[in-house]
């Protein structure tokens, strides 16, 4: 484990054996150490390797560097970086593979651990990092396959970034936020979250965004064939305001419960303008949004052949959303063997559709 000492500075040894070098407030840039834009790698080749940062005021800036096969020790997490008691990370053009947290322990995040700090990633990539240990909280630890972050009055934007095929164990298949006084902001602007899991074994919640307390906007992305026992896209829990703008959620999985594409965990209010919402399939029952009330208002969305296992109770919604304008819901009837008209998401206005088809094309 390399740990940053009372002078603020440590150095690794990638396979190249060029030295890094991580100042405080300095950029960790590869320009010095690769050929200028390409990404370079750096790969632990033993256990309990790891970046660790603590300190309250600095930022650190990691760019362009790819971090595979991360390991760390039973009691920490953040298995590539690991930032504690405040300052900033910024993550710019950084892929993050197969980086594993322990296996017991609070587990916080395969590859990012946040704790305390702020956090800034842009035009990055996470890709089957795992948090699959136990015997840590909430839940039963393993928390978040990517991304770990806690902190009070901490802020996190996420931009052009995708998640695929990261696993947790309880919560937070790609992405994992507490936070305490409902002011910290979450941003997510062009964002992907793909194929991200918990274990159908593990009967947690949200492969994707487990989200819990905070202020949150999500915007022009896409929460696609992500799956969990329940939630599987998307879990809001006690947030103060949540905005969702032009958002895909299509084909997320809860396995034996609700809430295939969002849970809400109430209270939360806020504004979802613009969603397709369609092929979600749920266990129980609620297969688009759960427990999300008319404390939140939906505007021109498409809800569309969603799916669950009970077919008597309501399909897409456990309970009525407040209903702005341009509201499309398709099917009009209840799935068999159960009878009638399948109650609509929100009140208001709805145009009533008999046959769409809606396909995520993955090949872009």
């Amino acid at each position: 484990m390399s740990t940053l000492n009372s002078h603020f500075r440590f150095s690794l040894l990638p396979k190249n054996n060029k030295r890094i070098i991580l100042e405080i407030n300095l950029y960790f840039e590869t320009d010095k150490y690769c050929w200028q834009w390409h990404i370079c790698n750096i790969e632990w080749i033993r256990e309990n390797s790891y970046i660790e940062f603590r300190s309250s005021t600095p930022t650190l800036t990691v760019q362009r560097l790819r971090f595979i096969n991360g390991r760390c020790q039973d009691a920490n997490g953040g298995c590539a970086i690991f930032q504690k008691n405040g300052g900033t990370t910024v993550i710019n053009s950084c892929s993050f593979e197969n980086n594993t947290g322990p296996a017991v322990g609070q587990d916080m995040a395969g590859a990012l651990g946040i704790l305390g700090s702020g956090l800034s990633i842009s035009n990055s990539h996470f890709e089957t990092n795992t948090a699959t240990g136990n015997g840590g909280n909430p839940g039963n630890g393993g928390n978040d396959g990517a991304i770990s972050f806690d902190g009070l009055r901490r802020n996190n934007t996420i931009c052009g970034t995708r998640f695929t095929g990261n696993q947790a164990n309880q919560f937070g298949g790609a992405f994992f936020r507490v936070s305490y006084n409902g002011s910290e902001q979450n941003i997510f602007d062009n964002v992907l979250v793909d194929s991200n899991f918990i274990s159908i074994n593990g009967n947690g919640l949200t492969g994707g965004f487990y989200i819990q307390g905070d202020i949150v906007t999500i915007r022009n992305s896409t929460v696609a064939d992500n799956s969990a026992t329940g939630a599987g896209g998307i879990f809001f829990i006690n947030d103060k305001s949540v905005t969702l703008n032009n958002i895909n959620l299509l084909s997320n999985i809860a396995y034996t419960s609700i809430g295939a594409a969002v849970i809400c965990s109430n209270p939360v209010t806020g504004l979802f303008t613009g969603l397709i919402v369609a092929n979600n399939s749920a266990g129980a029952f609620g297969a688009v949004f759960a427990s999300c009330s008319r404390t939140i208002t939906v505007s021109n969305p498409i809800i569309a052949d969603n799916i669950v296992k009970n077919t008597w109770p309501a399909n897409p919604c456990t309970s009525m959303l407040n209903g702005g304008p341009g509201i499309v819901q398709l099917p009009i009837n209840k799935q068999k063997p159960a009878t009638g008209t399948d109650a609509f998401c929100p009140n208001g206005t709805i145009t009533k559709l008999y046959n769409v088809s809606i396909i995520l094309d993955k090949s872009t």
